[in-house]
This record gives C-alpha cells, structure tokens and sequence, in this order.
C-alpha cells in the first residue's frame, strides 16, 4: 500500500510541475496580449488625431480632398488657377500624365528646359485640344495687340498741353470797356470801388450792362462756348434782384442801398461772376485763345488728336480681333497649363508615381516634404524683339499656408480605424477569454491535486508510523 501511494504520489507531483508550468505560460501569453491591447488602442489613438487636407475655393462654405488633380488639373474647384506641388529644391513634382511632356521640355529634369513658341503650340495644343496653328495664331495677335496697345500709349503721353491761367485779375485784362472811368481789373484791385447803379429800372439795366459787358468780352478766354455760355446765364440769374430794386426795398450781399439808389462793389460783382466759370473742382482755368501760343497749340492738338484717333482705332481693331479668335475659356485653360510647363522649363521637374495617391500627397505636404506653388503671370510688351514677355512670379510655402487649404480631421481614417479596433480588441478579448477559462480549469485540478497530495502524504505518515509501532 505505501509503494502504491508512493507512485501515486509521484504522478500527481509531475502533474502539478506540469500546470505551474502551463500556468506560467498562460500568464505570459495574457502579458503579451496586454501589450497587444495597449498597441492596438494607440493605433486606434493615433487614428482620431490624424488630419487630412482640405481644398476650399468659398471660404470655406465646402470642402474638397487635396488631390493632385484639384491642384494640379483645371476644373471648378481651383477655379482655372494651378497650385504646383513641389519638391524641396522647388521643382515641380510631375504624375504619369505630365511625364511625357515634362521630358520635352526637359529630358533630365533640371531648370532651364525648352519653352520655345514651337514647342509651348505643340504641348499646350496636346492638353487643350485646341489647334496649333490657333495657338501660334494666338500669339501673334497678342503680339500685335501689345504692339497697338504700345503705340496707342505712346501717342495718349504725346498729347500737347496748354496751361492754363487762375488769376482774376489777368482774366480781367481782357476786358476793353471801362467802369466808371477806370478798368477792369485796376477797379478789382481797389478792393472797395463802389460803383452807383441808380434805382429802378435804371438800376436794373445798369446791372445787366456790366455783367452783360463781362460776358461778352470774357467770352475769348473760355474755349468751351457752350458750359461758358450756360455759366454766364446762371451768372445773371443768381446775381439779379431785379424785382428788389424795382420795388425800392434795401437790399443786402454785394448789392448795396435802398429806394434812394443802389450800388455794386466791383470785387464782389466780379467774383460773383466767376464763380459760375469755374472747373468741376471749383477752380477757375482761363486762356488767351488770342495768343500766338495757343494759336500754336491748337495747331499741335488737331494734329495729336488725328494721331490719337488713328492709335485708338488700331488698338480698339487688334483687341477685338484677339476676343474672337479664343473664347474666354480656352484663354484661361492654355493660360493653367502655360503656367505649369513654363515653371518646369524654369525650375526643373521631378516624377513620382504615387503623387496621384491622395493619401499619400497628404502625408508629404503635412510633413514638409513637399509644398504648394502659386504661379503670377507677369506678360510684357518688349519694343526692340516684338514680341511678348511671359515672366512668372513664384510664391512657394507649406500647404497650410495658404487660406484656401485647411487640416481636418480624418473622418474616414477615423471610422476605419474604429472598426479595425474593435475586431482586433475582439480577437484580444477572446484570447484572454479563453486563457482565463483555462487557468481557472487549472487552478482548480491544481487545488484537487493539492489536496490529494496532502491526503497521501498523511496517509503514508500514518503507514510509517503503524510499521514503525509493529518493529517496535
């Protein structure tokens, strides 16, 4: 009996090794996957704070992904306006599309690439699907354009001047007939000369003859009759009170007296008078239409004015001539692609083939990889060659920089993320699950064995003690 429990004993001893060793394996496994749990919700963490780029062209009323065909392809959302995706050495990072055109105009790849007018009317002629020939033409007629448009400055600063006067007193030199025995302007200057005008109606015919007299020998000094004309009949209106001095009532202003007789003071008559001969400014402009010098200059005018003419009609034939030879829209598509092509001839260009990858142009313009372009088009007209200047202006920066483009977060990143932690912590649960079932199995034969372990050894004791008792 003692050697059978002696084996029992033993076997049940090399069970217990065997589940602290499991037990020991499982609790390793449940460590693991604890660093499982703790990966799989910080990738979940991540997830939520990822951003995505966004493309707004309303002030941000609505959004559209940053893909490279929204920044680099016309269309609505960047309303015919490219926004170049570059590299850091500021070349413009080219797809599959724009390869084959790039390597023409650059074979390497480096600046300084070829955008001759033959090979601008070829490549612009393939994207837009609008003719060569239409292309070249186009240019042609700008250039002419241009040139009209030149010309037609350059006779507008060739138009003679004439100055004109602003001084009273000069503008009164003019007059011939006297008042009260002295002139015009010697009465002007004496700042108090009164002159009588009577009563009645011989003070009102009286006042008429000397604004009569004004009108009449000014009239040489304003070259526009027809605004002299109506502010001289102002003059009359508003410096008149001839129903006051018919009646004999006392009147007030530069008019003077009562029934008894009226007056005038000459300076105050005078620039009463002026007033209505005035600019839009308010500022009084004469002229001596008498002189030899303006004699001259209506000379030099006429002529100017038949050159202007001509200028402007030529300027005015070119224009519509170039309106009608391209619609608006196929201006603003060759002027997109002009502006892209004309920067990789300029800066250089670069492939990647996963630029087309709109989560991946999101990673590169967020980390600083790549940057956004603006591109301003500067064209001028050079006089000596003829023809017309295309300069570009380049404005590079990060792609938040700009107003129209803004970091979002990720909403599909998020639910996808969501879903992928939730059926990974799943399959964590159930490992766990599992691991716990089987140690709690396994704590429990452990108890068992325990207890029948303790069982035998007291057993075995009490056999030893009972043949140790029987030898005694």
């Amino acid at each position: 009996m003692l050697a059978a429990s002696q084996a029992r004993y033993f076997f049940l001893s090399d069970r217990k090794h065997d589940i602290e060793v499991t037990e020991q394996r499982i609790s390793n496994e449940k460590i693991s996957l604890a660093r499982d749990s703790e990966r799989v919700y910080q990738d979940y963490n991540n997830a939520l704070k990822q951003k995505r780029l966004k493309f707004s062209n309303n002030a941000g009323y609505n959004y559209t992904d940053v893909s490279y065909s929204n920044l680099m392809r016309p269309g609505t959302m960047n309303l015919n306006e490219p926004y170049l995706v570059t590299d850091m050495q500021g070349k413009i990072v080219v797809d599959e599309k724009y390869l084959e055109y790039a390597q023409r105009i650059s074979p390497n790849g480096y600046a300084g690439g070829d955008w001759s007018s033959s090979t601008r009317a070829e490549i612009l002629s393939q994207l837009t699907g609008i003719s060569k020939d239409k292309i070249l033409g186009a240019d042609t007629t700008a250039t002419g354009m241009s040139d009209a448009e030149q010309k037609y400055y350059d006779v507008l600063a060739e138009q003679p001047f004439y100055s004109a006067n602003s001084d009273v007193e000069g503008l009164l030199r003019n007059m011939t007939s006297k008042i009260e025995g002295k002139s015009w302007d010697v009465a002007y200057q004496a700042e108090d000369f009164e002159v009588a005008l009577g009563n009645g109606s011989a003070a009102v015919s009286n006042l008429k003859m000397y604004i009569n007299q004004l009108t009449n020998e000014l009239a040489k000094c304003f070259p526009d009759q027809e605004a002299y004309k109506k502010g001289c009949e102002d003059a009359m209106k508003s410096i008149m009170q001839e129903e006051t001095m018919m009646s004999g009532k006392e009147l007030s202003g530069y008019l003077h007296g009562d029934q008894n007789g009226y007056s005038v003071n000459v300076k105050d008559l005078v620039d009463a008078f002026v007033t209505f001969l005035t600019n839009e400014d308010g500022n009084l402009e004469w002229v001596d239409t008498t002189s030899p010098e303006y004699k001259q200059w209506q000379t030099d005018n006429a002529d100017w004015e038949k050159r202007y003419e001509e200028a402007l009609a030529n300027y005015s034939n070119s224009i519509e001539s170039n309106n009608t030879l391209l619609t608006s829209e196929q201006e603003a598509l060759i002027l997109f692609y002009d502006k892209i092509f004309s920067a990789i001839a300029e800066n250089g260009w670069t492939y990647n083939d996963q630029v087309s990858d709109t989560k991946y142009l999101n990673e590169v313009l967020q980390n600083g990889n790549y940057s956004i372009t603006r591109v301003s088009r500067l064209e001028e007209y050079n006089e000596k060659s003829g023809e017309i200047v295309r300069n570009n202006d380049y404005e590079t920066d990060i792609a938040t920089n700009f107003d129209n483009i803004v970091t979002v977060s990720d909403t599909e990143i998020r639910e996808e993320a969501y879903i992928k932690y939730q059926h990974e912590k799943s399959i964590i649960d159930k490992k766990e699950t599992k691991l716990d079932t089987k140690m709690k199995d396994l704590d429990t034969e452990l108890s068992a064995i325990n207890q029948m372990m303790e069982a035998i050894q007291n057993t075995m004791g009490e056999a030893i003690d009972k043949n140790f008792s029987i030898m005694s």
